[in-house]
């Protein structure tokens, strides 16, 4: 195996509170399952979804569920497509770091980049690992980072439909939709405990409404809400309420719950499938039609573009 014999770990951590998505998981259950069945071939799977959806919490989610499935490590990286700072992981810069953590030392690393490719694959030979590729932006760059060798699944996470995947290497493509009502009251009853939801459910309603069942924005109202234990749920209802749904009014206290992450208003607008290049929606008749089913509430949309968590 060369120089390489380090079994890499590098699945971040649980997204705290995930619930639901029994559906998807069954589904990516069924796909490993068969995989099973089919040792010959490299099992890909590409899950879609407009942004703050939960793409990456149930991609980590299920990896950890299903790690010990491959002993020979789990692979990671955020391509950051959609990062506001707008420095997207190329893949040259992804297929080093994976080498790294294959065990590579930096003056066995190939200067050229197909030989890099090369020598990952190579690595992966006759190994089960599990390769996680988030925020992807499009096939392009999620081809080279691609386990070669069967015995490997890949996850693909974009705000956009990878059919590129799909048609030329077989990918299985879940579209992930918003979760439903009851799931979202499970998510904030997480954080709050059942007790204060229960007590509050008019404001706990508004809340979901307000937030367009989008856990991302969820999670930051929930979590505000749980560092005052004291304040009513119907209080952060009514500054959701008169703010018209932006999470602008809790994101900036001391203690906002979310890491940097980017949330375009575009993506209260849109999941389809008709993108440019660079992941772009584009106004076609065909996306107008998903627009006018997929658009969560109109109060949902003010949602602020930059969510913030404290160092």
């Amino acid at each position: 195996m060369g120089p390489a014999g380090a079994v890499p770990a590098q699945l971040p951590l649980e997204a705290r509170g995930f619930t639901g998505r029994v559906e998807e998981l069954a589904r990516l259950d069924g796909i490993l399952a068969a995989a099973g069945q089919r040792p010959a071939a490299v099992v890909i799977t590409a899950v879609s979804g407009i942004a703050g959806v939960g793409k990456t919490a149930l991609a980590v989610h299920w990896a950890h569920r299903v790690a010990d499935r491959f002993p020979d490590g789990q692979l990671y990286v955020n391509l950051r497509r959609f990062d506001p700072s707008g420095a997207a992981v190329t893949p040259d810069q992804a297929v080093r770091g994976f080498l790294e953590a294959l065990g590579v030392p930096a003056q066995g690393i190939p200067v050229d980049f197909q030989a890099r490719v090369g020598l990952h694959r190579s690595l992966l030979a006759g190994r089960r690992v599990l390769v996680v590729l988030d925020n992807a932006r499009d096939a392009e760059q999620v081809r080279p980072l691609l386990p070669g060798p069967p015995g490997c699944l890949a996850v693909v996470t974009s705000r956009i439909r990878l059919s590129g995947l799909v048609a030329a290497e077989g990918a299985h493509p879940i579209a992930l939709g918003l979760p439903s009502g009851a799931e979202a009251r499970a998510q904030v009853a997480y954080s709050l405990g059942e007790d204060r939801v229960a007590a509050e459910p008019d404001a706990v309603a508004e809340i979901i409404t307000r937030c367009a069942r989008l856990p991302l924005a969820l999670a930051i109202a929930a979590a505000w809400a749980a560092t005052q234990p004291g304040l009513p749920l119907s209080a952060v209802a009514e500054e959701l309420r008169a703010s018209h749904g932006s999470l602008e009014v809790v994101a900036d206290r001391r203690a906002p719950p979310v890491g940097c992450r980017t949330i375009p208003r575009s993506a209260f607008g849109s999941a389809s499938n008709d993108a440019d290049p660079n992941g772009n929606q584009r106004s076609t008749p065909r996306a107008r039609a998903v627009t006018s089913t997929q658009r969560p509430p109109a109060q949902a949309r003010a949602l602020p573009r930059r969510l913030t968590r404290p160092a």
